[in-house]
């Protein structure tokens, strides 16, 4: 690499299991979660059994969503983390 190359950033897919169960939930989580950690792209999956939350970053954010959900009262769990190349 020459000192003129950018690195690429590496994209990670984050898969939780989440306790939140009702949209009324998931507004209450959203507010904080957006403001709190703003540079990622996340949804949950209200039908499925294990309320699959999905985020999509640059970084390990795991042991923060982690800790935010816990703090307003869900539980949240790391199933699987994917690493893909930059697009």
């Amino acid at each position: 690499m020459n000192i003129f190359s950018v690195p690429k950033l590496l994209f990670m897919i984050a898969i939780f299991k989440t306790n939140v169960e009702s949209e009324y939930e998931l507004h209450k989580l959203r507010k904080s979660f957006n403001s709190y950690i703003p540079q990622v792209k996340w949804d949950i999956d209200l039908f499925d059994c294990d309320r699959i939350l999905r985020v999509d970053s640059t970084q390990d954010l795991n042991e923060t969503i982690v800790k935010l959900f816990n703090k307003l009262g869900f539980n949240c769990t790391v199933l699987e983390v994917f690493h893909a190349p930059p697009m």
